[in-house]
């Protein structure tokens, strides 16, 4: 189970002593932004019994910071024929970059000392992004990054066809808003120092260049229709992507 963040959907807040996540704050009913993946293991791996176990899978959060694993806000899950388990983010597109939508793209700031709710913190993570955990294996746990989402756009699903052969050969992945609030892509970079914890709980500075906006897909070859047309480029579009290896065969 993937939970994009502890935001109170109107009905109440979850129990911060039992979603403890990186940036952690005690309040009971405290927002814990970034969140995390669960398991629940129902009692003799019976789904129709009526008791289970649950634990944490995977934290969220910096990967120097206690419990973090290097994304935040998860959303959709799929697990591949080998038991790997597939992950998109879903922060929100204001945060990108650690620059706000709009016209002007203005800094959000970013301070490593709060705790709780600090949504503007998930501009370290950059876009939104792709990536898998294996199960097996001396890479088992690991946060392995796969694809890296444009400006401004969230990928969802994702989710693996299947040959005939019962091989996962082809994964689906959905491009939802590209360039949300922001202009069409012009040309405009923006730039900015931003700190992100180190394994050992130290800072380094990463110093991202991003477009203000999107042109997603025609910046990468797509062209369709041509009216709309903008510097050669389309306006950004939604789409479905499908992923496969060049020469063929299992995905993974």
């Amino acid at each position: 189970m993937a939970y994009t963040d502890n935001a109170s959907g109107g009905d109440g807040y979850p129990d911060s002593r039992v979603f403890v996540v990186s940036k952690y704050s005690s309040d009971v009913n405290a927002i814990q932004q970034f969140d995390s993946i669960y398991r629940i293991i129902e009692t003799n791996s019976d789904d129709t019994s009526t008791t289970f176990t649950w634990s944490v899978f995977e934290h969220s959060g910096e990967d120097g910071a206690i419990n973090g694993a290097g994304f935040a806000n998860v959303d959709n899950l799929e697990i591949d024929t080998l038991g790997n388990i597939w992950d998109v983010t879903d922060m929100s597109t204001r945060t990108h970059n650690g620059f706000d939508t709009g016209i002007a793209g203005s800094l959000d700031e970013i301070d490593h000392n709060p705790t709780g709710n600090i949504g503007d913190l998930t501009g370290v993570f950059g876009n939104n992004w792709v990536f898998y955990i294996p199960v097996v294996g001396p890479n088992a746990g690991l946060v392995v990054p796969f694809a890296y989402g444009s400006p401004r756009y969230q990928i969802t699903r994702p989710y693996f066809i299947r040959n005939s052969s019962g091989v996962d050969d082809t994964l689906l992945l959905a491009v939802q808003h590209p360039g949300e609030s922001c202009p069409i892509g012009h040309g405009v970079q923006l730039g900015r120092d931003i700190e992100m914890l180190n394994l050992d709980g130290t800072l380094f500075t990463q110093q991202p260049s991003v477009p203000r906006g999107s042109n997603w897909p025609s910046n990468i070859g797509y062209t369709g229709n041509p009216g709309g047309n903008f510097n050669g480029l389309l306006p950004p579009r939604p789409s479905v992507i499908g992923v496969t290896r060049r020469n063929g065969g299992a995905f993974i």
